[in-house]
């Protein structure tokens, strides 16, 4: 069975799309300038930190904004 949205909430997304993904770098940003501000960790802790959340954040925002169809897109805002 496939689920799809309204032809108007699609239109909505596709607009908002560009909003999302700048909301969400946002947020990736934020938390890296956390880890890196973090003054009682070594610089070498700070790279593994960085490199873990980013890793990890490019997965989110992939399984988020990749591949954006009608027919998958409510998969993808269940996030």
């Amino acid at each position: 069975m496939t689920i799809s949205i309204q032809e108007s909430d699609w239109k909505y997304l596709r607009k908002r799309e560009a909003d999302m993904l700048s909301t969400l770098c946002g947020r990736i940003n934020e938390q890296s300038k956390d880890i890196l501000n973090n003054q009682s960790i070594s610089e070498h802790e700070k790279y593994l930190k960085m490199y873990d959340h980013i890793k990890k954040s490019d997965k989110i925002v992939a399984d988020c904004f990749n591949d954006w169809r009608r027919s998958n897109i409510w998969l993808k805002i269940q996030f």
